[in-house]
């Protein structure tokens, strides 16, 4: 044990690297909660997958976020205004995105809306709604999904693979 003033100092952690670590987990916990037909009920009326393309890039990005409602059947997802998130980013304008939810991918397009923008009064109050206890601000963005009709597509299962006598 070294004294205090000749102790190594330690290396300073990003706090995103620190974030991350934290995320990661929980995420694929859920994930995979929700691709289990027995246990995606606890999970399915809060959280929903998102799996989008980062702008300009091929990469795909699938995130695990909690939503609400609102009465045109479009979805509310809530970004802290603390700005550690910026993931909503691309969807500064109109994005395409693919929702898992209730067993199925449905295709629709996200639209990330702050104060002061139409919109996001609607859905301030349908998150509010639904969440009745968390703290709400007007530094908090707001991504309303608006899924297709009719653009459902249940996950396919591998082949099974029979095997006769």
């Amino acid at each position: 044990m070294f004294p205090p003033n000749l102790a190594p100092v330690p290396e300073p952690v990003h706090p995103r690297a620190r974030a991350r670590r934290k995320e990661v987990p929980a995420a694929g916990i859920v994930a995979t909660l929700m691709h289990t037909p027995l246990l995606h009920a606890l999970v399915d009326r809060r959280t929903c997958l998102l799996r989008y393309l980062i702008p300009g890039t091929d990469r795909q990005i699938t995130r695990t976020v909690g939503y609400a409602v609102r009465a045109d059947g479009s979805l509310v997802v809530r970004i802290d205004g603390t700005g550690t998130q910026r993931w909503w980013r691309a969807f500064a304008t109109q994005y395409p995105v693919q929702v898992y939810r209730r067993g199925c991918w449905y295709h629709g397009h996200g639209r990330a809306l702050t104060h002061g923008q139409y919109g996001w009064r609607h859905a301030y109050s349908a998150y509010a709604g639904r969440y009745p206890r968390v703290v709400l601000d007007d530094a908090d963005i707001f991504v309303v999904l608006t899924l297709a009709p009719d653009t459902s597509e249940r996950p396919r299962l591998p082949a099974q693979s029979v095997v006769s006598p």
